[in-house]
């Protein structure tokens, strides 16, 4: 049935002398690195990358995405249209993709828009694992870093429904427990050193003030996955009304997915 989709960006660039090369530079290099049916396994799973596809000019989509192993297997890798082939259900993870291969936001860096999926794949696992992909054949250095938006807690917390999960850890104080009388309770009561608490509620994270950008899109198709047009509406949005306020965020690699 019908559905919202969410999607984020992330900054695609070329490292070193190809930083500054020319929009068919880029484009070469691109075509180059993008290697249907290229594989990397991180964190036990075994990511792919597909065929690319040019949907209007100077644009690349595709997918990447891992199967997973198990006795249900609805969704495989298809070696001959080196693409994913879903079942009725999925066993894996398949995520659509679309490069802008013209800078659009005032600097050398190219746009790059791709579905998330809740509770499977965050922004940086996207991208960690799509730079991983692109970096196989070793021809280019590429860079790909999600984008956030700077934004002040009380911000952040009026544009969220709630919060999906966070992490607290606690640790003997410095200099005393004035105030704190619940949490030495707590870490006195299990005679600990420090306490970690995972807590679930509802819907997104912050990281240091920095938000990455979740866009939301209703469609009125009835699929698994965003469409081209999807990703290119959800690209249009960005460069119209956040060209000013985005802030690229530096952040760890996943130790998820």
């Amino acid at each position: 049935m019908p559905g919202e989709f969410r999607i984020s960006h992330a900054w695609i660039q070329l490292e070193g002398l190809g930083e500054h090369g020319s929009p068919e530079y880029f484009r070469s290099a691109l075509d180059q690195s993008w290697v249907a049916g290229a594989q990397v396994t991180r964190y036990t799973r075994t990511w792919r990358l597909s065929r690319q596809t040019e949907p209007g000019e100077g644009l690349r989509a595709g997918h990447l995405g891992f199967v997973e192993e198990g006795e249900l297997s609805t969704l495989h890798w298809d070696e001959t249209g080196k693409d994913f082939i879903r079942g009725e259900a999925s066993s894996g993870v398949v995520i659509p993709l679309l490069i802008d291969d013209i800078p659009r936001m005032g600097d050398t860096r190219r746009l790059i828009s791709f579905q998330l999926l809740p509770g499977a794949v965050r922004p940086m696992t996207v991208a960690s694992n799509l730079q991983a992909l692109l970096n196989t054949k070793k021809t280019h250095i590429w860079k790909i870093t999600p984008i956030s938006v700077q934004k002040s807690f009380d911000q952040w917390v009026s544009t969220v429904e709630g919060v999906a999960t966070f992490n607290v850890r606690l640790t003997y104080p410095n200099p005393n427990w004035t105030g704190r009388e619940n949490v030495e309770g707590l870490v006195e009561g299990l005679k600990a050193e420090t306490v970690t608490i995972r807590a679930k509620a509802f819907v997104e994270t912050i990281n240091g003030g920095s938000v990455p950008i979740i866009d939301r899109i209703r469609s009125s198709h009835e699929s698994l996955e965003v469409t081209t047009e999807d990703l290119r509406q959800s690209q249009d949005q960005l460069i119209e009304s956040r060209s000013q306020d985005t802030v690229v965020v530096e952040a760890d690699e996943e130790s998820e997915l």
